[in-house]
């Protein structure tokens, strides 16, 4: 994080050759080998910096746990193989970006299904919306992004700026919440253990009764026979 804000002032501060020396750094640090792998708050740096003007950026958000994009990855290392993404001339870079790390960032780009794509285009982007196979996600980034309205890109919510931060910079508010959250918990799992340990003692007592209950029965049923049957002179 404090490499981020780093970059960032050395964008706002310095001039043109030091904020291509800054973007180099930064696109280095999400290089993959096949795409970059980006998070919300470098993503926001590097659509924010000139140097970066003439790129567009298809963005993958996804999850971990999303069978349809597991299931699409072959397709997108394809798409990642045949796109000169490091090139001085380079007029497209590829990104995927989880969205499971922060709610705020699916509410922000509005994400309603994983994977989705978002082709960024400095502060404005377009959203894919066709079949998800390789050739129309081709034809969507050579379309400049189809036929639809462009998106213009919200700024981050105060929600996302406070999970920003880190652990170490949280409020007391915020530590008190989490505090209670889990003395809750506690309890309910008390809660549960307690009701757990009464119900079994009830069945087993249950059955014990039913069992001696039971024999008796039995033994008063043998008696009963026995008492029918007639004598013999």
């Amino acid at each position: 994080m404090r490499a981020l804000v780093a970059l960032s002032l050395a964008c706002s501060i310095h001039p043109a050759p030091a904020d291509d020396e800054a973007a180099r750094k930064l696109l280095d640090g999400l290089w993959t080998g096949k795409f970059y792998e980006a998070s919300e708050e470098s993503l926001d740096l590097v659509l924010a910096m000139p140097a970066e003007a003439q790129a567009a950026w298809l963005v993958q958000f996804y999850t971990p746990w999303c069978v349809r994009c597991q299931s699409f990855d072959a397709e997108w290392g394809e798409l990642a193989a045949s796109t000169d993404q490091r090139g001085p001339e380079s007029r497209l870079r590829l990104a995927r970006l989880d969205a499971s790390d922060s709610t705020a960032t699916i509410k922000r780009f509005k994400l309603k299904s994983f994977p989705e794509f978002l082709l960024f285009n400095g502060s404005s982007y377009h959203r894919f919306r066709g079949e998800l196979s390789l050739p129309t996600l081709q034809a969507f980034v050579s379309g400049g992004g189809g036929a639809g309205a462009p998106e213009a890109v919200r700024a981050p919510s105060p929600k996302f700026a406070l999970h920003q931060l880190g652990d170490e910079d949280a409020t007391d508010e915020e530590q008190q919440l989490t505090q209670l959250g889990l003395s809750i918990a506690g309890g309910v799992f008390l809660l549960g253990l307690f009701l757990g340990c009464f119900c079994s003692l009830r069945r087993c007592v249950c059955l014990l009764t039913c069992g001696l209950c039971c024999g008796g029965q039995r033994d008063d049923g043998r008696r009963a026979r026995r008492n029918l049957k007639p004598k013999r002179e």
